[in-house]
């Protein structure tokens, strides 16, 4: 072999490999801060434990909010030590993450296709990871599971777009079980005639939810987890804090909070104080149902075809994040998702390249300009009392109603059938 073959076969090595070589080191080197703090690995052990223990989970471990389901699936991590758990559940974070990733680039090319060469595809990749790799490294620091929920999702999303409705709905089906808040996928799969799907979703929904149940009737145990989740936690998130029983899981999530960035967090702050609840109350109506609105419009104005259930995924992810009681910093993660379809759109069509653009540096100022390792501690919380990173993610919506309005007047990328 000549010296000129060897190195074309060691750079064609490294094209090949060389981006998942410097994503094991990487992850190697990240591992020791991943175990440092152990929050979710605490958390959601604990959680299980009280499950297993036949015990209110809310009560006996406070920190765990989560539906029962998520208790249920994390009853393997208890016997496990700490050490065990940390590893475990770096690599599953590690596969959801890069599955998250896969699965959004796969819904964007599907779209805008913009992988014809190699080097346009690195810089989609590379656009894609600055703006989202802060969200995606806080899932890391929390050690939550938001990826994987993500990850579930676009599992759906996709087996929806493959006309695979049954996939779909219990995928969808899961997430909503551990995260409660993909549910809004099941109006969207009704509005969209999606009956298979949604009637799966359905049945598979109350299988989740009450499995925790099942095993404890198993047991010869009374039933109890699901509807004291539903009192304890999903019932007081419509009104939540006020507690007559002193502080309440509700009640360290709302006020002066700065870690939540809903549209609720952000409200109850700026509209603090006896004299403000009731004005508040009205904004935080008015922009729910503002929201809705044009999330509504917009899901009309969408193609009814199955590539374009990408970009109906990401409308709804975002209005999750708005809608939601609780958004902190880590459930930006569903952000990889519009940032793929945005980034793919500006590169694959010149006409939009100049509208999306300036959307995209301002999204990416408002959300990861103002953290703290750029721009210090004191803007920062300016930036998170006041909901910079919620008006980021709204920016981003405008960002999805221009590629609709885009597809109204052109003709569709692919030559697929609209679905009726």
């Amino acid at each position: 072999m000549t010296a000129a073959t060897g190195e074309t076969g060691w750079r064609a090595f490294f094209a090949r490999y060389g981006g998942w070589i410097v994503l094991a080191v990487a992850a190697a080197a990240y591992f020791p801060r991943f175990a440092k703090g152990a929050v979710g690995m605490t958390v959601y052990p604990d959680g299980a434990a009280c499950f297993l223990k036949n015990q209110p989970i809310i009560s006996c471990a406070e920190l765990f909010s989560y539906p029962p389901a998520l208790a249920f699936f994390m009853t393997p991590f208890v016997p496990l030590s700490m050490g065990w758990r940390n590893v475990i559940w770096y690599a599953i974070s590690i596969a959801a993450t890069i599955g998250c990733y896969v699965l959004s680039e796969r819904f964007a090319r599907r779209l805008y296709p913009v992988a014809d060469d190699a080097r346009t595809l690195f810089w989609l990749r590379a656009i894609v990871l600055v703006l989202s790799l802060k969200f995606a490294q806080a899932v890391f620091v929390y050690q939550a599971f938001d990826t994987l929920a993500f990850f579930i999702v676009l599992l759906g999303l996709s087996a929806l777009s493959q006309d695979r409705d049954r996939s779909a709905g219990v995928w969808l089906a899961l997430a909503t079980a551990v995260k409660a808040t993909p549910l809004i996928f099941l109006p969207y799969l009704i509005f969209r005639r999606r009956f298979m799907a949604a009637g799966v979703f359905v049945v598979a929904l109350v299988l989740f939810c009450f499995l925790p149940d099942l095993y404890t009737m198993a047991t010869g145990a009374r039933p109890h987890f699901f509807m004291d989740w539903i009192g304890v936690v999903a019932g007081p998130a419509l009104t939540p804090g006020g507690s007559a029983g002193g502080q309440t899981f509700w009640d360290m999530w709302m006020g002066q909070n700065l870690n939540n960035q809903s549209f609720r967090g952000v409200v109850q702050r700026l509209a603090a104080g006896a004299e403000w609840s009731a004005a508040g109350r009205w904004v935080l109506l008015a922009l729910n149902l503002a929201l809705i609105a044009v999330c509504t419009a917009m899901l009309f104005k969408s193609p009814r075809r199955n590539d374009y259930i990408a970009i109906d995924g990401a409308i709804l992810l975002i209005a999750t994040l708005a809608l939601s009681p609780i958004t902190s910093r880590y459930h930006f993660v569903l952000l990889i998702l519009p940032y793929y379809l945005l980034v793919a759109a500006a590169i694959h069509d010149r006409g939009l390249r100049r509208v999306l653009v300036p959307l995209l540096v301002v999204s990416f100022v408002l959300l990861t300009g103002t953290s703290n390792d750029l721009t210090g501690k004191a803007l920062a919380q300016f930036a998170f009392r006041y909901g910079f990173l919620i008006a980021g993610s709204m920016v981003l919506l405008g960002g999805l109603a221009v590629l609709l309005w885009r597809s109204l007047f052109t003709s569709p990328w692919k030559g697929e059938v609209d679905r009726a």
